[in-house]
C-alpha cells in the first residue's frame, strides 16, 4: 500500500499551502478553480488544502487516500477486524469512525 493524497481542513487553504511551500518547497499542482491548493512531490502523493466548511468543520487531517493494488488481501484483513466499510468499482472507504473520524479512501490505481 501507498500514500496518494492527504485533504487537510483550513481556514484560508492558499495560506496554509504558501507555509508548506516554503518549509518543504513543494511544487503547486493545478486544480479546479476555488478556494482549495494543492501540493505534490515526485512520485505522485499530494497536499490537498481545502475550507474546513468543505470537510464538517474539521481544521487538520480530514481524509487520507491510499494505494493498493492488492485489495483481496486488504479486504479480508480490514473484514477480520469488522472495520466499517464502504465497497466501490476497484475502491474501498472505510467509514471516519474506524479511524478516529478520519475518512480513508483506498483505491487500486493511482488516478490524479
Amino acid at each position: 500500500m501507498r500514500f496518494k493524497r492527504l485533504v487537510i481542513g483550513c481556514r484560508d487553504p492558499q495560506e496554509t499551502a504558501k507555509s508548506y511551500q516554503q518549509l518543504f518547497s513543494l511544487p503547486e499542482v493545478a486544480v479546479n478553480d476555488g478556494p482549495r491548493s494543492m501540493l505534490g512531490w515526485t512520485g505522485g502523493g499530494t497536499l490537498l488544502m481545502v475550507p474546513a466548511s468543505e470537510v464538517g468543520g474539521t481544521l487538520g487531517m480530514a481524509a487520507l487516500s491510499m494505494v493498493a493494488p492488492e485489495m483481496t488481501a486488504l479486504v479480508q484483513r480490514l473484514s477480520k477486524i469488522d472495520a466499517m466499510m464502504f465497497f466501490g468499482a476497484s475502491e474501498i472507504t472505510l467509514k471516519p469512525e474506524a479511524g478516529n473520524n478520519v475518512h480513508l479512501h483506498i483505491s487500486r490505481y493511482h488516478f490524479p
